[in-house]
């Protein structure tokens, strides 16, 4: 079709037609930004499924109603709600670099690392859960955190008497008992949710031992009523600037030990507790600390 035989045909349109034509023309092109913005989030989401697949039920905080719920670094900023204790990050890798790893498994969704001690016997070995792998070392990427997976292998047991949400045990070929404790994935806002709770401490206190902090030699506080204010202290968010100036370990009858170490500032740890602290009134801290000082002198 040539230059004239198109001008005709041009002529014999509507229009009406030419109109819509020309405004089309003049229209803005469409964005193709959305449709990217929604891939990369689709992506992202994948990206999140998965790590969180790694480690089920893990990752969200609990909500206020529960106040103890299990592998990060750092606890959220405290409030009257408590403070949240992520779950465990999966160790980075660095390139001809290995790192020391803690004995933990995983069971249902949550992670369960060993205390410093162990039960002298068996009596307290409840019934048989489950069994962990041991295929977990430095090198496993987040995918390889699975249901039973583990820096160690055996078959794990409910403690007698204790909640196997938070305590569980490993028999030892020398008839003792690792104990593992669900540290982590946990919002908390008053002591009693680890010692009462937990270690049920408030009913099975046999003793509490104290100590130079950087000592092993202990011995017994002769006064046991700071239980009581440690279990209505509040929990706050802790970096440890320092060392501390005591230890004290807290023995139940069964068996189970639970050691607290005391800063300067009326600050209170736990033993394996990542980045909280009690922490008491300064009162009643010096109180504590001028106890100490006369049993060790």
């Amino acid at each position: 079709m040539n230059r004239e035989q198109l001008m005709d045909a041009l002529g014999q349109l509507d229009d009406s037609l030419l109109e819509e034509v020309d405004q089309l023309r003049q229209a803005k092109p469409v964005s193709r930004r959305p449709l990217l913005r929604l891939g990369l989030a689709a992506c992202l989401c994948l990206a999140i499924g998965a790590a969180v697949w790694a480690f089920p039920h893990l990752g969200t905080p609990p909500s206020d109603s529960n106040s103890t719920g299990s592998s990060g670094s750092g606890a959220n900023s405290g409030s009257s709600s408590g403070i949240y204790i992520p779950p465990a990050s999966v160790p980075e890798q660095e390139s001809g670099i290995s790192s020391d790893m803690s004995a933990l498994f995983i069971y249902q969704g949550r992670c369960y690392v060993e205390l410093s001690h162990t039960l002298p016997s068996q009596a307290l070995l409840g019934s048989p859960l489950g069994s962990c792998t041991g295929s977990i070392d430095e090198w496993t990427q987040a995918d390889g955190y699975t249901e039973g997976s583990g820096t160690i292998s055996g078959t794990f047991y409910s403690l007698q008497g204790y909640d196997p949400t938070h305590l569980l045990g490993i028999p030892l070929e020398t008839g003792e008992v690792q104990v593992f404790w669900n540290n982590n994935d946990l919002t908390l806002t008053q002591g009693r949710e680890i010692l009462s709770e937990m270690f049920h401490l408030d009913q099975d206190l046999s003793g509490i031992d104290v100590s130079q902090w950087d000592s092993s030699t202990s011995v017994p506080l002769t006064d046991t009523t700071c239980l009581d204010t440690l279990m209505t202290a509040s929990f706050q968010p802790w970096n440890a600037p320092n060392q501390p100036d005591y230890r004290l370990t807290l023995h139940t009858f069964q068996g189970l030990r639970l050691d607290l170490s005391l800063y300067e500032g009326g600050y209170v740890t736990v033993e394996g507790l990542p980045s909280a602290a009690l922490q008491l009134d300064d009162g009643v801290y010096r109180q504590l600390y001028n106890h100490i000082q006369e049993v060790l002198s």
